[in-house]
């Protein structure tokens, strides 16, 4: 064989296998570009609800792959069981929120009734009455009667005139208790009698002193017989001859009574 007749059968040869080769190349493409025949029959068979499940499988598969987001299939199940868990812990906490207010409301009430027991316990019954007897409001001697139905003599004013208290001479300092259960209704400042207590002892009935110094209690405070309720004080000018003393008065709606007749 000749030079010529070799070079040109190594181009024919070169021209066929070139040709081959182009077409594997479009067979694999066209191959590739089919869907999968067995695949298809397998759709075929599926019904028309499980295929549009599957189609909208498929949607949901190639939005996510559009939008960069893959989310498992199972999700919508998770979601319900996530809701689920969610309303059975509200559930729960609602129970316990229902619970604890119970609770709140019964120990506050248990507080309130406590309340009024150690109330009703401490603070003393105001009842006077005309058979009730007073306590001496401090240690001394009567130097000046009640008198309302005749007038009776004061020394420093010189003068003889109707007298609605007692006045017992003590001591400046000598304590002033309480002669029975009262209420403080007022602390005021007298001319007279100086600083003066009045208090409410129950239907009706009130006790005054005057002369008071160092004053222990407060308006509205309910204190029991015996509590001291200041010292006595500098007799004030209207009682300068008549000496230290306290001056003591009681009411009866409005009205002055003797205080005489409930001391013992």
């Amino acid at each position: 064989m000749s030079k010529r007749q070799k070079l040109i059968r190594w181009i024919i040869s070169g021209t066929l296998l070139a040709a081959v080769a182009l077409v594997g190349i479009s067979v694999y493409q066209v191959e590739t570009g089919k869907p999968d025949k067995s695949q298809g029959e397998e759709l075929a068979e599926v019904p028309d609800s499980d295929q549009e499940q599957a189609q909208m499988t498929t949607d949901e598969e190639n939005a996510d792959e559009q939008t960069g987001t893959s989310q498992p299939h199972h999700s919508t199940v998770v979601d319900e069981d996530e809701e689920i868990q969610s309303e059975e812990q509200k559930t729960e906490q609602d129970a316990e929120d229902a619970a604890s207010a119970d609770v709140s409301a019964k120990m506050e009430e248990s507080v309130d009734n406590i309340s009024e027991e150690v109330d009703a316990t401490v603070l003393p019954e105001l009842n006077f009455s005309e058979e009730t007897l007073l306590s001496w409001p401090v240690e001394g001697q009567i130097i000046l009667d009640y008198s309302m139905d005749h007038t009776v003599y004061f020394q420093t004013l010189d003068v003889y005139k109707y007298n609605p208290s007692i006045l017992v001479g003590t001591p400046v300092g000598e304590p002033v208790i309480a002669a029975a259960n009262c209420k403080i209704v007022s602390i005021e400042d007298s001319v007279e009698t100086g600083t003066t207590i009045t208090t409410d002892l129950g239907n009706g009935y009130q006790a005054v002193y005057g002369q008071l110094a160092d004053v222990q209690v407060a308006v509205n405070d309910v204190v029991p017989e015996g509590t001291i309720l200041g010292y006595v004080n500098q007799q004030s000018r209207f009682y300068a001859e008549e000496g230290s003393n306290l001056y003591f008065a009681m009411t009866k709606d409005g009205e002055s009574i003797d205080p005489v007749i409930y001391l013992p």
